[in-house]
């Protein structure tokens, strides 16, 4: 499976086969995130909405450890998103949420 079938099967925006808002960059990051496929590292979501691209990504990088911002709370609480990510309410521009949250974290794909 590609990344962009991936994608489709979940209904990201970021490309798939059948999107009709296709912005084809996973036809980029297929490539350049190749290497990390089956490795340990962590992820950074910023913007979860409806959870689609998290769960492309934990198909995609089953070994990842998963982390979203959002500054929706809804979008924090969805157990379809619960169940693979660790989710923080907040603004993607506080510097101070990052600084606490994350100061032991660092992150290889943002």
């Amino acid at each position: 499976m590609t990344l962009a079938e991936c994608g489709a099967k979940y209904g990201t925006d970021k490309g798939g086969l059948t999107d009709a808002t296709w912005h084809s960059y996973l036809d980029i990051y297929e490539p350049l995130f190749e290497s990390f496929r089956n490795e340990h590292f962590n992820l950074l979501e910023l913007g979860i909405a409806s959870g689609n691209d998290l769960r492309m990504w934990r198909e995609w990088f089953p070994n990842a450890s998963l982390f979203g911002v959002d500054s929706d709370p809804a979008h924090c609480v969805r157990p379809e998103t619960v169940a693979v990510v660790t989710c923080i309410h907040g603004e993607q521009t506080d510097d101070k949420l990052f600084a606490e949250k994350f100061t032991d974290k660092q992150f290889q794909i943002i």
